[in-house]
């Protein structure tokens, strides 16, 4: 699943079919099938990738014309990403970047109202085996995460200067079948802890951006407050991830995956309660955690077209399923478990909860 694909919360539902998509793959339980070609050609340090994928979202396809302008989506992701292997310290270490950007079709009805929405730039150390368990043969992989905004919502939402993080990963191998459980920190450095957003922020004596009347909306009557103001939301502040994963190698050629992940999200502490504040809302520090679930199926096509030509690359085709949402119901009563119809069903499919995709990726 392209990396593209991943949204901040709430994820965009989207139905994404892959033309093509060029990008770097790290490390995994399920390693493709490399064609004799590959295994030929020369070793080299660099990686490069681009990546493309066409976007449907769910919200398009609901019959209710009201619901559906505020939810359709069709759109194109492009991504753009770099590797490097290098040895430093005695150990064997990968240097990544990536960026990508989303370009919508339909009339833009998100947060940020724009057709072009970059995405921020990613940075990452690695190492694929730090340790390896000699007993139980546990790999033990490790990296090092920056991220510097680059995105709308980064720039003017969250005033976001970078977020830093550390992940690892444990992986074991029982024949066909690999397990993996891994867990990441990441720390939001920002500008503000309260999100912002542009608009007047006080008319006639009145918070909001909703005056009484003609009048006091009057140049005269307003704070004459445009642009980035305090919107009342609070930022996130530090995210704890953990994802467990299970790859079945059912072919040389065909793999199948699934795993489960849970987003933690820690926001600070929000304002002082007033008359606008929701009968759900929660003051001090609050964290709201997501549920993560995503099934695969891959099929390496090399194999295929070998026959006609030899690809300097690995090929892949892979489709499946995916979700992110909240561990609990708006009301707080109820859990959304990891299922996909908690996502698709439960008249939840406007809310941008799941995904089906579709991808072809190659690997040089």
């Amino acid at each position: 699943m392209a990396a593209s694909r991943v949204r901040s919360i709430p994820l965009m539902t989207a139905l994404s079919f892959a033309v093509v998509t060029f990008w770097v793959v790290g490390l995994s339980a399920a390693e493709p099938v490399v064609s004799e070609a590959r295994v030929n050609a020369p070793a080299k340090p660099w990686h490069l990738s681009v990546g493309v994928s066409n976007i449907v979202g769910s919200g398009t396809f609901i019959t209710d014309p009201y619901i559906r302008q505020s939810s359709d989506f069709i759109g194109q992701s492009w991504s753009v990403a770099a590797g490097y292997d290098f040895e430093a310290f005695g150990r064997a270490l990968t240097l990544g970047s990536s960026w990508s950007f989303d370009y919508e079709f339909t009339t833009p009805n998100g947060a940020m109202g724009r057709r072009f929405s970059p995405h921020n730039i990613r940075l990452a150390v690695s190492e694929a085996e730090t340790y390896r368990e000699p007993l139980t043969d546990v790999v033990l992989s490790t990296a090092l995460r920056l991220t510097l905004p680059a995105s709308y919502e980064s720039r003017g939402a969250t005033d976001l200067y970078f977020s830093m993080g550390v992940g690892g990963a444990l992986e074991r191998s029982f024949g066909p079948m690999a397990l993996m459980w891994s867990v990441g920190l990441t720390k939001y450095v920002q500008g503000s802890k309260i999100q912002r957003s542009y608009g007047i922020v006080r008319c006639d004596g009145l918070v909001g951006r909703t005056p009484v009347d003609a009048e006091s909306f009057s140049p005269q009557s307003c704070a004459a407050v445009q642009g980035l103001q305090p919107e009342g939301f609070p930022n996130t502040s530090a995210l704890v991830s953990n994802r467990v994963s299970v790859v079945w190698n059912v072919t040389e050629s065909v793999n199948a995956s699934y795993s489960l992940g849970l987003n933690q999200y820690f926001k600070y502490g929000m304002p002082s309660d007033d008359v606008f504040t929701g009968t759900n809302a929660r003051g001090g520090m609050r964290r709201l955690d997501y549920f993560w679930p995503t099934f695969d199926v891959s099929l390496g096509l090399n194999e295929l077209v070998d026959s006609l030509l030899v690809l300097p690359f690995e090929l892949s085709l892979s489709a499946g399923i995916s979700a992110t949402h909240p561990t609990r119901s708006a009301d707080d009563r109820s859990i959304i478990w990891p299922f996909f119809t908690q996502s698709f069903g439960s008249s939840r499919a406007a809310h941008g909860y799941g995904s089906v995709y579709v991808d072809l990726s190659g690997t040089w």
